[in-house]
């Protein structure tokens, strides 16, 4: 049986980069320990995240120190407030 989370209200379920290459963006490895990043996994149902720009597969800087740590599976993961999102990372074409 595998386990799944789903995260409820305006919360985000995150995979915290700890490499840039994991992040699908061209970034240095000094990027990504300056500031804390993360890949959403999955969008909570609630109203202010359901009407934000973001999108499951986007790559996000977060504030620092928050979110709390839940195991799925093998995985260590984050659970984040909408509100301690500060942007999302992108290539321009």
């Amino acid at each position: 049986m595998s386990v799944k989370f789903i995260p409820f209200g305006d919360r985000i379920l995150i995979e915290q980069v700890k490499e840039a290459n994991k992040a699908n963006l061209i970034l240095d490895d000094e990027a990504v320990k300056r500031r804390p990043i993360g890949v959403v996994l999955k969008l909570g149902d609630g109203y202010a995240v359901q009407s934000s720009r973001l999108r499951e597969g986007n790559t996000i800087v977060f504030l620092e120190l928050y979110g709390e740590k839940v195991k799925v599976g093998e995985k260590e993961l984050l659970v984040i407030n909408l509100k301690d999102v500060l942007g999302r990372l992108y290539d321009e074409p």
